[in-house]
């Protein structure tokens, strides 16, 4: 999944769908990587769903490096319905979540709560689908000398409220590294003018594992996606995309894209109304099951700003730059879970782009 703030609301839900389809372990993952932005930097999530088969599903993530910090926290219930009222295995969901960052580099601070009720169905093995009221409230405070002008015309505190769809269809073989199958996800999203923030959002994703023998597997993937603003809005910046660490690898958090940049002084990144990323991976088990190597070439764009007059270094450039990179991933199974890792070499690039060589992480599961 894209680390992006477009449709956020559309992101949880495709986080929390699988929930509502089927028991899952609770989770621990932690990692850590290094940005020429952000410099090292660490996290730990916890992830349960239908916690001891109660309903309750659960998600928190710290972040913390030399940079600073953040968090993110989300609690849900799913009530399994007794009716096929979408299709079978027809469910209700309630979710609410809240999120802090405080990032040097970013020069503003920012606080997000949201709250969600789905109404959705997993009809088979493959396909769960969902439609969301979501309401969302944004703030944008404790600004630095150095921030983009461009970004003080978001100030203070604003809402989103509105309606979406989201479906996820999946033949993969497990969901870790699949050695087989497909996967295809869309989600829309529609901000109304019951918030002050209206937009209409939309994004899909395609994946798929094709097996080369019983060691190789030539895995592929791509996501884009889009939003507007309606009634004569600019999208605000709290809804636009972010890509970067881990799509495409090779770049840092918010480190590809439009960026209000002067040598010394500034440097915001902006985020975008458009983005596309697309990996193409070779991985192989090697003689030793529990772990596997590969490599891989991924690319992305992230492109389109409703103002670009302004800035700090003048007009923005948000046009559509493609960037590249290229590298090696281990994917390790240790005793205490999938340790992964990755080199990545950037081939194209523009001049302010802030580049992340290498990054790991593990996964354990309870």
């Amino acid at each position: 999944m894209i680390k992006h703030r477009l449709a956020s609301t559309a992101a949880l839900a495709l986080m929390a769908l699988p929930a509502a389809a089927q028991e899952a372990p609770a989770t621990i993952s932690t990692g850590a990587s290094y940005s020429s932005v952000r410099g090292a930097l660490a996290f730990i999530a916890f992830d349960a769903d239908d916690i001891l088969g109660s309903g309750f599903d659960a998600h928190v993530r710290l972040d913390k490096g030399e940079d600073g910090q953040a968090g993110y926290i989300r609690l849900g219930k799913t009530f399994e319905l007794g009716r096929p009222l979408l299709g079978a295995g027809s469910y209700l969901r309630f979710s609410v979540d809240g999120a802090a960052s405080e990032w040097d580099s970013d020069d503003y601070q920012s606080r997000n709560l949201g709250i969600e009720l789905g109404l959705g169905a997993a009809p088979s093995d493959f396909l769960d689908y969902e439609v969301r009221l979501f309401g969302r409230t944004d703030t944008l405070s404790g600004f630095g000398p150095d921030v983009s002008p461009l970004v003080l015309a978001d100030t203070g505190t604003s809402n989103a409220i509105g309606i979406g769809f989201n479906a996820v269809y999946s033949t993969f073989d497990t969901p870790v590294l699949p050695h087989s199958g497909v996967r295809f996800g869309t989600d829309l999203a529609l901000a109304t003018a019951a918030g002050d923030r209206e937009w209409l959002a939309w994004s899909a994703s395609a994946a798929a594992a094709l097996p080369m023998g019983e060691a190789l597997t030539l895995a592929m993937r791509t996501e884009g996606g889009m939003i507007d603003g309606r009634g004569g809005q600019s999208v605000s910046i709290v809804d636009r995309a972010f890509i970067g660490n881990p799509d495409p690898r090779g770049f840092a958090a918010g480190g590809l894209g439009p960026r209000d940049f002067v040598d010394g002084s500034v440097d915001t990144a902006l985020g975008g109304n458009r983005y596309v990323v697309g990996s193409l991976e070779l991985r192989y088990q090697t003689g030793r099951p529990e772990l596997t190597v590969g490599i891989f070439a991924d690319a992305g764009a992230l492109w389109d700003l409703d103002e670009t007059a302004g800035g700090a270094s003048g007009t923005i450039d948000d046009g559509f730059h493609l960037r590249s990179a290229a590298g090696v991933s281990v994917y390790w199974k240790t005793q205490l879970g999938l340790l992964t890792g990755s080199i990545a070499q950037p081939i194209n690039k523009q001049a302010n782009d802030q580049t992340e060589t290498f990054s790991f992480g593990i996964r354990s599961s309870f």
